[in-house]
């Protein structure tokens, strides 16, 4: 369970990176905020400077439904 000083604390990180990164937020409302269903498929690359990229892609079982609804949750 958080505690509620570092729910405090990660909500305002969470506006400072809103305003940081504008178009980040509603790519990831628009991509988290409705429902995921199963068989979605979500890649997601890692570029670091002077080092190879990292990409990884999951494909959304049922069994993992709940927990992007749960992510669904902080979006909204």
């Amino acid at each position: 369970m958080l505690k509620p000083t570092k729910v405090i604390k990660i909500l305002n990180k969470r506006h400072q990176f809103i305003r940081d990164y504008p178009d980040f937020y509603p790519f990831l409302k628009k991509a988290f905020g409705n429902e995921i269903i199963k068989d979605t498929l979500i890649e997601i690359t890692v570029s670091k400077p002077g080092e190879e990229k990292l990409v990884t892609k999951i494909k959304i079982e049922e069994s993992e439904l709940p927990l992007f609804e749960a992510v669904k949750d902080i979006f909204n």
